[in-house]
């Protein structure tokens, strides 16, 4: 796999996501001749093999996608590249195309399975057009990374299976899962200023830049246990749900004695349970086998 170098073909989105800082007007793209141009020189200048496309929105213009496929395949660019994109406005011909074309990896906004969830984020989507746009990639020959937003203030046990159930119904094993993190500027901002609920924001800015997706800040009504639970909750499920179905046997085991061990012990405790663990499991594919 060739390292991917990041360029910007475009720059705006056609959504305003609640959790999203970047609410600026307009959509507009590159040219393709300018994008190609581009390509040849970093191929040309640094030998590069792959890009990675960082626009906030690639597909926002599907003619303008196909003819950047059409001008990649005749010139036969041997590039690789990944990307992401919205599931409404995506088609089987942009997928085969993107394929010819040298996408391996297209990443979604899933952000959750329940429809309650999805429309508190604002995505004007919904979880049957995230999961139809999925497997179509799949299928197309593109792997998709699914990534998963917890944490809206309505979240709760419900939409939490809601978006197990979605995860399970993707067939996936792993996925990427973040809990929601407010951010000046964004939408959900509003919320957390009106609840008082981030009393020294520079702090909470340098927290966030550290840790990212990390459970920081409980938006929902739930217990912060509970609340910080959910993203091993789900990631069990999911993995163990996927180890079932494919008949992973000691995959199903090791899920079952590490996710106690990850739930149901206190923090303070799990450094000395490691060691004592490590000295145990002499062998480290066996220590790696079990995480510990």
């Amino acid at each position: 796999m060739p390292a991917f170098l990041p360029i910007v073909s475009s720059r705006g989105c056609t959504n305003k996501c609640s959790f999203c800082y970047r609410q600026q007007r307009g959509y507009r793209k590159h040219s393709v001749d300018y994008i190609i141009r581009h390509i040849d020189y970093l191929k040309e200048k640094f030998g590069v093999k792959g890009i990675s496309f960082r626009d906030e929105l690639f597909n926002g213009n599907e003619k303008w996608v196909l003819a950047l496929c059409d001008t990649l395949i005749a010139r036969d660019q041997d590039i690789a590249y990944i990307t992401s994109a919205r599931a409404d406005r995506l088609s089987t011909t942009m997928l085969r195309k993107m394929y010819r074309s040298g996408c391996v990896d297209l990443l979604f906004g899933q952000e959750s399975g329940s429809p309650k969830i999805l429309k508190e984020y604002r995505k004007n989507v919904t979880p049957a057009q995230n999961l139809r746009a999925t497997l179509l990639t799949r299928a197309a020959g593109i792997y998709s990374t699914v990534q998963i937003v917890i944490g809206s203030p309505g979240e709760n046990e419900h939409t939490i299976a809601e978006t197990t159930a979605f995860l399970q119904q993707a067939g996936i094993r792993h996925f990427s899962l973040n809990y929601l993190i407010p951010l000046p500027e964004a939408p959900i901002w509003e919320y957390v200023q009106e609840n008082n609920l981030i009393p020294d924001v520079e702090h909470y800015l340098e927290t966030v830049a550290r840790i990212g997706g990390e459970p920081l800040i409980n938006l929902t009504r739930v217990p912060d246990r509970q609340w910080r639970l959910w993203g091993k909750q789900i990631t069990f499920k999911v993995q163990f749900y996927y180890a079932v179905k494919h008949k992973l046997f000691f995959t199903c085991v090791r899920l079952l004695v590490t996710y106690p061990l990850k739930v149901w012990i206190p923090p303070k405790i799990k450094p000395r349970l490691r060691e004592i663990l490590s000295r145990a499991l002499p062998i480290p594919r066996l220590r790696a086998w079990l995480n510990v």
